[in-house]
């Protein structure tokens, strides 16, 4: 479930917006700008795509300093986003980290679940790794 940093000039409004679009680039806006600033992409974490957000925001008001830009975060393939308060927003992808399965061995993000096929409800794990630490480290108990 990767978040896709990325610019936008919005046609309706006018508005500069860097977007975190998720989960992933098929859920940016459709205004999407040619731009190539250091930060824009796809990230695994969102605390990470913020910071990248703030770093690609600074890029783009250099190149537009008569403009007003903005972050935004969710769901752009329909509609434009708003820009979001920088402390507001960095609350609301906070909790929404803090929502997403972890895994049991090294709190890692899941984006691939992995799991032990004798038994599947044996826990949550990021790698094929994790899941073997998992189950081969108990068998020592």
């Amino acid at each position: 479930m990767p978040y896709f940093v990325n610019c936008q000039h919005y046609f309706y409004s006018g508005q500069y917006m860097v977007e975190i679009a998720y989960p992933g680039i098929d859920y940016a806006g459709s205004d999407m700008l040619a731009t190539d600033y250091p930060g824009e992409g796809e990230y695994d974490d969102p605390r990470e795509a913020l910071d990248a957000a703030i770093k690609v925001r600074e890029c783009l008001q250099a190149d537009y300093p008569d403009e007003k830009i903005g972050i935004a975060f969710g769901h752009f393939d329909m509609v434009e986003g708003e820009s979001q308060d920088l402390e507001e927003l960095r609350t609301e992808i906070e909790k929404h980290y803090e929502s997403l399965p972890k895994c049991d061995i090294c709190g890692n993000i899941i984006k691939d679940k992995h799991i032990i096929l004798d038994d599947p409800d044996f826990g949550r794990f990021c790698s094929e790794f994790c899941a073997e630490e998992a189950y081969f480290g108990n068998e020592e108990n």
